[in-house]
C-alpha cells in the first residue's frame, strides 16, 4: 500500500471532525490536544490549522470564522476552514473514537513510509544492515506512539513489592542479579532491572576483568523460589566487547573459573600435566551457560539498541554489560567527543528502562584521577553526563599492585560505600578481604 493511497477523501471526514469539536465550544478540547499531535493530520493545510488552533487554544484566545480566515491566505486552507466552522461537533464518544482512528492511520502512513524508504534504499544498493536497523528504528517509533501505558501509584507500590518480597524469600537486603561481591550487593540491592550501573577505572586497573567477573556470576547463580537455594544455572547475560575479542574473553573466563594463569596460556610451552587438567575442567564449567559475547569492531548506538531488543526476544536477555562505552559511537556525528558520549549516556539508560533489565556500561577515568588513588565522578572521561544518567556508579582505583579500592560513588536507591578488594592478576579474579585497622 503507497502513500498515495491515503487520499483526502480517506481522512478528510476524521480530521474535519476533530478540527470542528475543537473550532466550537466543545468542552474537552485539551483531551484531543493531549492525544494528538500535528503530524497525526495527513494533510499539509489541517497540519498547519491544527497547530494554529493548538496554539490559540493553550493561549486563552477566542475562537471564531473571522480570526482563522485572516490568518490563512492560502484558498486551500481557508476552504478548509469554512468547511469546519459550518460542520457541526461530534459527541464525545465520537470524537473518542475518531482520535483512535485517526491515530492508527498515522501509525499506518509511518510504517508504509519505513518500508517505501527501505526499499528505495534496497534498490541503490545501501548496506542491508543499515536498512534492516533503520526499519527496527522507525517500527519502535510506532510503538510508543501507541496509547499510554501509564500506571497509578498504587500499582507503582505493587511492583516496588516484587523486589520487597523476592528480598525478603532470600532472607537478604537485596533482589537484584547479584554481583558476587557480597558488601556491594548489600549496599546497591544487587543489578536491579532499568538501571544503569556505570563501572569505571583508569586503563589497565581491571575494569574489563571486574565487568567479566559480574558477568561470570550472573550466569551461575539465580535464586530458586522452592528450594530457597542458588541454582548454578544463573541469569541469561550478553556482554558487548568493544575492547578485545572474544579470544582474549575466553582466556580469561577459563583462568577465572580455575584454569591455568594467563600467561601460561599464552606460552603453552609452560603448561604441565596439572594445568591440562584444570584447563579441561574449567572449559567444562563454561558448558551451556547462558552467557552470550558479542564482540564487533566497532558498532553505533542504534544497532547496539536494535540487537538488545533482538537478545531479550530471542534467548531472555536479563543483564547486558558493554565494554566500553565511549567505543559506542551516537548515529550522528556531534561537533564534539563531550556531546557524542552524552548521546550514548542517554541511549543505554533509555535501553535500560525499556528493556527493564540492568545495563552495565564500562567507562574510562580520566588519568588524572592516580592522585591519591581515589576517583571521583568528575573523573569519568568525555562527559559529566554520565555522572548524570547512571543510577548507580562504582569507581575501580588501584591502591597497590595487588589491591584495589571499589567505591560505590553514586547509588541513586541506596547507600554510598567501598569494599576492598585483592587481585590475582594471573586469573583475573577479585576477592574481597578486610584491611587490618591501623
Amino acid at each position: 500500500m503507497s502513500l498515495a493511497s491515503f487520499s483526502s477523501s480517506t481522512w478528510g471526514p476524521i480530521e474535519k471532525a476533530i478540527l470542528s469539536a475543537l473550532v466550537h465550544d466543545w468542552a474537552d478540547k485539551g483531551r484531543i490536544l493531549d492525544e494528538l499531535k500535528a503530524s497525526d493530520f495527513f494533510l499539509p493545510e489541517t497540519q498547519k490549522l491544527y497547530t494554529h488552533l493548538a496554539s490559540e487554544i493553550e493561549s486563552g484566545r477566542p475562537i471564531d470564522t473571522a480570526s482563522l480566515l485572516a490568518t490563512c491566505a492560502d484558498s486551500v486552507t481557508r476552504n478548509i476552514i469554512i468547511d469546519v466552522t459550518g460542520t457541526t461537533p461530534s459527541t464525545a464518544s465520537q470524537i473518542d473514537r475518531h482520535i483512535e482512528k485517526l491515530k492508527e492511520l498515522s501509525r499506518i502512513r509511518s510504517i508504509t513510509r519505513a518500508i517505501e524508504e527501505a526499499k528505495h534504499k534496497l534498490e541503490h544498493g545501501e548496506p542491508s544492515i543499515e536498512i534492516a536497523t533503520g526499519l527496527e528504528t522507525a517500527m519502535r517509533e510506532v510503538e510508543t506512539d501507541s496509547p499510554s501505558q501509564a500506571l497509578t501509584i498504587a500499582e507503582c507500590a505493587d511492583k516496588a513489592l516484587e523486589g520487597v518480597k523476592a528480598a525478603i524469600d532470600r532472607g537478604c537486603v537485596y533482589a537484584g542479579i547479584p554481583s558476587g561481591l557480597d558488601k556491594l550487593d548489600k549496599t546497591c540491592g544487587g543489578w536491579q532491572a532499568g538501571q544503569l550501573i556505570g563501572l569505571a577505572a583508569r586503563t589497565g586497573e581491571g575494569k574489563t576483568a571486574l565487568a567479566l567477573q559480574f558477568a561470570l556470576h550472573a550466569v551461575r547463580n539465580r535464586w530458586n523460589k522452592e528450594t530457597k537455594q542458588w541454582d548454578e544455572k544463573g541469569h541469561c547475560v550478553v556482554m558487548v566487547e568493544l575492547e578485545m575479542s572474544a579470544r582474549e574473553l575466553g582466556h580469561r573466563s577459563m583462568s577465572h573459573l580455575g584454569g591455568p594463569p594467563m600467561w601460561k596460556m599464552r606460552d603453552g610451552s609452560a603448561m604441565n600435566d596439572f594445568d591440562k587438567a584444570n584447563l579441561a575442567e574449567a572449559r567444562g564449567k563454561l558448558e551451556g551457560l547462558p552467557f552470550f559475547v558479542d564482540d564487533p569492531p566497532r558498532i553505533r548506538l542504534s544497532e547496539l539498541r536494535a540487537r538488545a531488543r533482538r537478545w531479550k526476544k530471542r534467548i531472555g536477555m536479563e543483564l547486558l554489560i558493554v565494554d566500553l562505552l565511549g567505543k559506542v559511537s551516537p548515529d550522528t556525528r556531534e561537533k564534539d567527543r563531550y556531546r557524542e558520549v552524552a548521546i550514548v549516556s542517554h541511549g543505554l539508560k533509555a535501553l535500560a528502562k525499556e528493556l527493564s533489565i540492568p545495563v552495565i556500561a564500562v567507562c574510562q577515568l580520566n588519568r588524572d584521577s592516580v592522585g591519591d588513588g581515589e576517583a571521583g565522578l568528575h573523573h569519568l572521561r568525555e562527559s559529566g553526563d554520565i555522572e548524570q544518567d547512571v543510577d548507580v556508579a562504582i569507581l575501580l582505583t588501584k591502591k597497590e599492585d595487588d589491591t584495589r579500592k571499589l567505591r560505590i560513588a553514586k547509588n541513586r536507591n541506596g547507600f554510598l560505600g567501598s569494599v576492598d578488594l585483592q587481585f590475582d592478576g594471573d586469573h583475573q579474579k577479585f576477592k574481597e578481604f578486610f584491611m587490618e585497622a591501623k
